[in-house]
């Protein structure tokens, strides 16, 4: 794929000016961007090996929102990917869920249409859906109610190594042991249900633990 810039840099005729330009990898329009991205910086890399020149910079990224911002799912199936991969981590987020609503966060998982294959700590209070708020979906079910429809709680993941950790609102209600490590590593996704409902996200966090599972859960 080849972008032709139609005025000469610098010039005025564009958001982007001056003889630089900015490119980021945190495409919330479709996760098919994101591999794109990835692949554009190799080719930056093999571009400054065979030119012996400083071609491309890698930098942080600045947010700015109101403080209270929510992000949030409505319509059809869809699922908001992570950037990054990651192996042992925590997943912290306030979320709100509708009547009827459904929902996920997944970690470990694989890019994908559809349903992802990974890990998903449930987001599910009234639906018909008898695995609620909390379960690892599949592998540890959580079969009472804990949270009522459109409230904001608090769900804590941990993952280190075969073993996961759901807390809702600080209380420990899945503790699980994969026995056959079926997800090792992948990104996160938010996930959108369905047409109806209606899931919040706010004050989403995400820590990167280390790969020795001793050092991580020193940390956890």
């Amino acid at each position: 794929m080849l972008g032709l810039d139609r005025f000469r840099p610098p010039h005025t005729h564009g958001s982007s000016h001056g003889e630089t330009r900015i490119i980021r990898e945190a495409y919330f329009e479709h996760p098919d961007y994101v591999p794109l991205l990835q692949r554009a910086y190799e080719r930056w890399s093999e571009l400054e090996h065979l030119s012996q020149r400083l071609l491309f910079t890698r930098t942080g990224g600045l947010m700015v929102g109101p403080p209270d911002g929510v992000l949030v799912g409505e319509g059809p199936v869809s699922h908001l990917f992570s950037p990054a991969t990651y192996t042992n981590l925590e997943l912290k987020s306030e979320v709100k869920l509708n009547h009827s609503g459904n929902s996920g966060m997944y970690f470990r998982a694989a890019l994908a249409k559809g349903w992802p294959m990974g890990y998903e700590a449930q987001v599910e209070n009234t639906s018909p859906d008898p695995q609620k708020t909390g379960s690892l979906y599949n592998f540890s079910n959580v079969t009472e109610q804990l949270v009522t429809d459109d409230t904001w709680w608090t769900q804590h993941i941990i993952a280190v190594g075969n073993r996961i950790i759901i807390r809702v609102n600080d209380k420990v209600v899945t503790d699980f042991v994969d026995h056959n490590r079926t997800y090792r590593s992948g990104h996160l996704a938010l996930q959108q249900h369905n047409e109806g409902s209606v899931v919040k996200f706010r004050n989403t966090m995400v820590k990167l633990l280390p790969d020795d599972e001793q050092a991580a859960w020193k940390i956890a």
